[in-house]
């Protein structure tokens, strides 16, 4: 779920398996240009895409590509877009942007 206070963007992401109990992170990001934590303008939209873990600088830290496996990214239309994966390691969503 994607949501405004402010001047801020709030990503809230619910996690769970088969017979486990469901938990939440909540990712926080600014709203204005010039910030890499940030969307340029809101409003802003999630979208699905087919996961990639390579980048021309290396391997997204604890990326799985499986097959179906999907990721996230926040759009805004102004600026490069926030992209989310899941961290294997960590055991948790992590974000990158070019």
């Amino acid at each position: 779920m994607l949501g405004y206070a402010g001047s801020k963007v709030y990503l809230a992401i619910q996690a769970g398996s088969r017979g486990k109990s469901l938990r939440y992170q909540y990712l926080e990001f600014g709203v204005g240009p010039g910030a890499q934590a940030a969307i340029c303008s809101a409003p802003a939209k999630l979208e699905v895409y087919p996961l990639e873990c390579s980048m021309e600088e290396g391997e997204l830290p604890g990326c799985k590509a499986t097959k179906g496996a999907s990721g996230l990214s926040i759009v805004d239309g102004d600026c490069d877009s926030i992209h989310l994966y899941w961290d294997h390691v960590s055991n948790r969503m992590q974000w990158w942007r070019r």
